[in-house]
């Protein structure tokens, strides 16, 4: 027998009958239209619980805030990027955090205070005695014949002919006798009796107020998988196939509906 009012029907008599459906984050208008047309193709059949569309709208409304909690978890694991022949995935993170501080303050003070004296004394003494004497005799001798000739030519002739001679005969003897005497004598004193004197008053001072600070901050990050042998990759396999289809959050919120608004009457 068909049925005496279905989804379908409300829908041609509101089309705004499903406005009020809310989604899971992440899935968006085109995906709560692909749910509604399959709602109206696969249930098109089934009577439906409320037959006033008006009321039908705001139970549906209020049934998808119920309900979007649940499909929003359906959601997120199927859309969950893993491995399906692995049973062991484990990452772990670490972060280590730590400062320094060094704090130097204060003042280093030297101080110098005293006298340093140099005295000098005593006598220095320079005695100069010194006797210089030179004797003897110069002699300076004379000796030979100077000769002076005269030529002369007479007046009707040019050859000369001597007409005199002047010789002077040298024998002469000068002598100087020398004696002489020279006598040096001297003394000298220096004598020392100073003192000198060094006054220290000097006081240096070293003020430092040095900070030293860092921070350290290491992180660290490490991935394990595989599988650990407690199940095979051929039964994790055949799991997964049972698992992805429960996953089809379509499916999912198509069946929801059924329960909730169908009477499933053919």
């Amino acid at each position: 027998m068909p049925a005496t009012l279905s989804i379908r029907g409300l829908y041609i008599m509101n089309e705004s009958l499903f406005t009020g459906m809310v989604m899971p984050e992440g899935m968006t208008t085109a995906d709560r239209d692909i749910i509604v047309d399959n709602i109206l193709n696969e249930f098109a059949e089934l009577e439906v619980i409320y037959p006033d569309p008006v009321f039908m709208k705001d139970a549906i409304g209020k049934w998808s805030h119920k309900e979007v909690g649940t499909w929003a978890r359906i959601y997120r694991a199927s859309i969950a990027d893993y491995n399906p022949i692995e049973n062991y995935n484990r990452t772990e993170t670490y972060t280590e955090t730590g400062s320094n501080s060094e704090h130097l303050s204060g003042s280093d003070s030297e101080a110098h205070t005293g006298t340093d004296t140099e005295a000098h004394s005593g006598t220095d003494t320079s005695t100069t005695n010194s006797i210089s004497s030179l004797t003897g005799q110069d002699s300076d001798t004379n000796s030979g014949t100077d000769t002076l000739t005269t030529n002369r030519a007479g007046f009707d002739s040019n050859t000369l002919v001597t007409t005199g001679t002047d010789s002077t005969q040298h024998g002469h003897v000068l002598t100087k006798s020398i004696s002489e005497s020279t006598n040096e004598r001297g003394s000298a004193s220096v004598s020392h009796g100073e003192n000198i004197g060094f006054q220290h008053g000097e006081t240096i001072t070293t003020n430092y107020g040095r900070t030293n600070t860092g921070d350290n901050t290491v992180h660290r990050s490490g991935n394990v998988s595989g599988n650990i042998g407690v199940t095979t990759s051929q039964q994790m396999l055949e799991q997964e196939l049972v698992v992805s289809a429960k996953l089809n959050v379509y499916n999912y919120i198509m069946e929801s509906f059924k329960d909730r608004f169908c009477l499933e009457v053919y």
